[in-house]
């Protein structure tokens, strides 16, 4: 016999319907711990009215608020939110734009403050952007806390755990990593706080200044009392000073480079502890590793190369030129020039010594400038010639054998 119809219809049935019931299950939204309002999200769009214990929905264009135990409503904008977890605006029309509504809050309070009308505001984590009032904000804070007192402040951006966490009206900064200018305070219209970008954990964490630039752990960290602005930090442990007060226009590239700056100003140091010391010296350019070093208020330096001028502390000016140049002695005199190249030690006599020249030992030369004091001395033979002058007078011409010759004119000893 046959089986009936139904019995065939029923066999041929049942796979089917064992294979849609894992979807159908797999389609169905189960809240969150506390919520008690689910939707399945099976079937074709939501239409007409949909009823919740705490508000109603109708109607297309509105905003869909899933928190606590209900539905809330809100006319004029597609909005969807859970449970104060998830909000996104979108345009009217769902199309792509710029125009009110195209914010992303995603996050306990993310922007919980932003009236309706803002736009292009992206708020990640607890907290993001709470307290923003703005519009348009135009800002993206991602991370906990992170903006989190920003009011009036706007076009910032921020990633990381209370990144630009207690500013209230900064604007136009970039933040990235956790801490990063946590800490920074700009009430509105004090001027500090803004173009700012701090890269990396406490990166300007307590500054209030403006146009800084900080990449690197701790970097440009500061304090809220400072007025410091112009500065370039790259490096970890670059320019950290808690007790920073006024340093303006310096420029720091390496690891531990002016760690105790204070007030100095418009210096240029670049190499592993370069200028490590530095605390109110200003007008000073260090380039290499360990290039004054030891600098704390002198100024006016130009120290070129690995070394050069390690033991320089409050001296200045000096210009010392060669690895390790001026590495031993040199250190409280002023109107110094090292030249060297590293072969042998080039320094001064003594610590204090002024107004020296020094090339690779081979000519040195002390005094003031004035022919009665000043000395001369250069190693070996020195062949010259020409005609000398001496004091804008021309035609001083040695006579006799080159071996012999000499003329002195006005204190200055030539040979010919």
């Amino acid at each position: 016999m046959f089986p009936s119809m139904n019995a065939r219809l029923a066999r041929w049935l049942l796979p089917i319907a064992l294979l849609l019931a894992p979807m159908a299950a797999r389609a169905q939204y189960v809240p969150p711990s506390g919520y008690q309002t689910y939707l399945p999200l099976t079937g074709g769009a939501l239409s007409g009215a949909l009823t919740a214990p705490s508000a109603t929905l109708t109607g297309s264009g509105t905003a869909l608020n899933l928190s606590g135990g209900g539905i809330n409503t809100t006319t004029g904008y597609q909005q969807l939110g859970l449970g104060t977890i998830l909000q996104v605006y979108g345009n009217s029309g769902n199309t792509f734009g710029d125009g009110p509504g195209t914010d992303v809050l995603v996050g306990l309070r993310a922007g919980a403050a932003l009236p309706t009308t803002d736009y292009l505001t992206t708020a990640v984590g607890w907290h993001a952007l709470a307290s923003s009032t703005a519009n348009p904000t135009e800002s993206t804070a991602v991370g906990w806390n992170s903006q989190g007192a920003i009011t009036t402040g706007s076009q910032n951006t921020t990633l990381g755990v209370n990144t630009l966490g207690s500013c209230v009206a900064c604007v136009h900064d970039l933040a990235i990593a956790t801490d990063a200018m946590r800490n920074v305070l700009n009430t509105s219209g004090s001027g500090g706080g803004t173009y700012l970008i701090g890269i990396g954990t406490d990166a300007l964490i307590n500054t209030n200044d403006s146009y800084n630039i900080a990449i690197g752990e701790a970097d440009l960290s500061g304090n809220s009392t400072s007025t410091g602005h112009d500065n370039i930090a790259l490096g970890f442990n670059t320019m950290t000073a808690t007790g920073e007060t006024s340093a303006s226009g310096n420029v720091a590239l390496g690891n531990d480079i002016a760690a105790s700056i204070t007030s100095g100003a418009n210096n240029t140091m670049a190499g592993l502890t370069a200028g490590q010391s530095l605390t109110s010296g200003s007008s000073n350019t260090l380039l290499g590793a360990s290039a004054g070093k030891l600098i704390t208020s002198a100024g006016n330096n130009t120290l070129l190369g690995f070394g050069a001028g390690s033991k320089v502390t409050t001296g200045g000016p000096y210009t010392i030129i060669g690895t390790n140049v001026g590495d031993t002695t040199a250190a409280t005199g002023f109107g110094v020039i090292l030249i060297g190249s590293g072969n042998v030690a080039v320094d001064t006599p003594t610590a204090g010594t002024s107004s020296y020249i020094n090339v690779e030992n081979i000519w040195t030369a002390t005094g003031t400038n004035t022919p009665s004091t000043s000395v001369t001395t250069i190693a070996g033979i020195l062949n010259s010639v020409g005609v000398y002058e001496a004091n804008g007078t021309a035609g001083v011409t040695c006579t006799g054998s080159p071996t012999s010759s000499f003329a002195s004119v006005g204190g200055i000893v030539t040979h010919c």
